[in-house]
């Protein structure tokens, strides 16, 4: 046995579910061998019962309504994000290009990108001509008599392959390669010795002043 249509009337408003039972079509639903035994009170069990699981079906279908609502509503904010989001990558692709641009047109860019890269690299400044300074911009330095050699010092004290300045992040170290005359730190002969700013590196009969920055 089960109610129609005609039994429940369901209506929402504003959120809020109304039921209305229809008492008497209830009851013709109802088979005729069970009239009898049915009489119609506002208490019959089966009739609360009915009415409570309408009841919670509605229910349930207003919420199952409200909760789709709020989904579109989060679907088209999160598009609406999406959108601007683009917007946004796209202003900042343009600006970084004009940037690029700006300072590739200015005259002085690349002298000063020049300038910065040597004031950050260390240097081997010769004691007997401080306005010839030579940067250390590779990471194996090599030093000898021959014009091979990174830095050249033509004497017949220095060795063909004289020496070798390792320069890493943050130090330089400076290594003998087996010179006759080999050489010396702060006036002491050494084979292997990390450099640290303002010693002085004798290599033959050429005097440096090393310098970090």
């Amino acid at each position: 046995m089960g109610a129609t249509t005609q039994d429940l009337a369901v209506s929402e408003t504003d959120g809020t579910v109304s039921i209305e039972l229809n008492f008497k079509a209830f009851a013709d639903n109802v088979p005729t061998t069970q009239h009898a035994k049915r009489t119609s009170r506002l208490d019959d069990p089966s009739i609360q019962d009915f009415a409570d699981q309408a009841l919670e079906l509605a229910t349930l279908r207003a919420e199952l309504k409200r909760l789709s609502r709020d989904y579109e509503i989060l679907q088209q904010q999160a598009a609406a994000r999406e959108v601007r989001l683009d917007e946004l990558r796209r202003e900042l692709t343009a600006a970084r290009m004009q940037l690029r641009e700006e300072r590739q047109q200015s005259p002085t860019f690349a002298a000063t990108v020049v300038e910065e890269a040597s004031r950050m690299r260390p240097l081997l400044i010769p004691v007997d001509r401080p306005d010839s300074p030579v940067a250390l911009s590779r990471d194996i330095v090599t030093i000898g008599r021959t014009t091979k050699s990174d830095i050249c010092i033509r004497s017949s004290a220095v060795s063909r392959d004289h020496a070798r300045l390792l320069v890493a992040a943050g130090h330089v170290t400076l290594v003998n390669m087996s010179s006759t005359n080999g050489c010396f730190v702060n006036d002491e002969r050494v084979t292997k010795q990390r450099l640290r700013d303002g010693d002085v590196v004798r290599i033959g009969d050429r005097s440096f002043r090393f310098a970090s920055t």
